[in-house]
């Protein structure tokens, strides 16, 4: 369990703050913007070999890795590795297109 998270592995928020003022995407964001886009945010954990997004599919999801690392996949081959403070889906939230990727 990572420091700052409960018992269900959720994060409490002054630990979630600090997860994303550390993201280089959010850098330039001031602590009020991040205090609001944590506020809208929705806590997502996987297991290891779990597929948290998969090719093809459409919705509208962001997801940033606060913790552990993630593996992309397109058409089965491996791209590249997702680590903390990294992020992924933003295509799908702007632009509505389907995943380009697992």
């Amino acid at each position: 369990m990572d420091e700052g998270s409960g018992p269900d592995g959720t994060l409490d928020r002054d630990a979630l703050l600090g997860a994303l003022a550390s993201m280089p995407v959010l850098g330039s964001w001031t602590d009020a913007e991040r205090s609001q886009l944590a506020a809208q945010l929705t806590g997502r954990s996987a297991r290891k070999g779990e597929l948290v997004v998969t090719q093809g599919q459409r919705d509208r999801s962001m997801y940033f890795c606060l913790g552990g690392s993630a593996v992309v996949l397109q058409n089965g081959v491996h791209l590249q590795r997702l680590r903390q403070s990294e992020h992924f889906g933003e295509l799908a939230l702007l632009n509505g297109t389907p995943r380009a990727a697992s």
